[in-house]
């Protein structure tokens, strides 16, 4: 017989595991040369971007040769869209963000995204 102690015990492990296995994380390593200035994330299939991601961050950017992880997203598919130091927009229409996703942003990547909008 498990005493009471150890069955609470386990099942507050086992209640606290979800919420650490449940965030998700974007990295986004920016080797394209240009800075990104604004940066927004939404639900895949949703318009309502939201807050810009940067905003209120030191720097407020990230420059070419810079990586930035944005942090505690819940798993699932969601969209992008990077704003580049021209006003440029970017759209990134499929993310499947299960548990980290790196994104390698390109000078050619962001040239051909840029120019398809």
């Amino acid at each position: 017989m498990v005493p009471g102690w150890m069955r609470l015990l386990v099942g507050a492990a086992i209640a606290a595991a979800p919420s650490g296995l449940a965030a998700a994380e974007l990295v986004i390593v920016n080797s394209s040369g240009k800075a990104i200035h604004e940066l927004y994330i939404a639900p895949r299939g949703d318009r309502t971007w939201g807050p810009d991601r940067l905003r209120g961050k030191q720097p407020a950017m990230i420059a070419g040769g810079q990586t930035m992880t944005v942090a505690d997203l819940a798993p699932g598919a969601y969209q992008l869209m990077l704003v580049d130091a021209d006003g440029a927009e970017c759209e990134i229409e499929s993310v499947d963000l299960m548990v980290s996703y790196r994104l390698d942003l390109t000078s050619r990547a962001l040239r051909e995204c840029t120019s398809s909008h």
